[in-house]
């Protein structure tokens, strides 16, 4: 479904994971996820109900708010751990 690991692991064996274009590769290809994520999620619920097609994208809204607002944070904290 994604091709986030994929990317990762070419972007480490190429020694280009602390570069700026790794940077605007990886955050356009979890960009690209969140929005088929949403797409996935409102085409396999259409049996469904309105108000679960708006939770669900608002449930992914937040997790990428989320991210964006603790996710530098948390990386500096995970790399101070090595």
């Amino acid at each position: 479904i994604t091709s986030i690991p994929v990317i990762s692991k070419i972007l480490i064996d190429a020694g280009l994971e602390k570069s700026s274009f790794a940077r605007v590769i990886l955050t356009a290809a979890v960009i690209e996820d969140g929005f088929l994520y949403i797409a996935l999620s409102i085409l396999l619920s259409q049996a469904k109900d309105l108000v679960h097609v708006m939770q669900i994208i608002a449930i992914t809204i937040l997790f990428f708010a989320l991210n964006i607002k603790f996710g530098p944070g948390i990386l500096r904290f995970v790399r101070g751990l090595r």
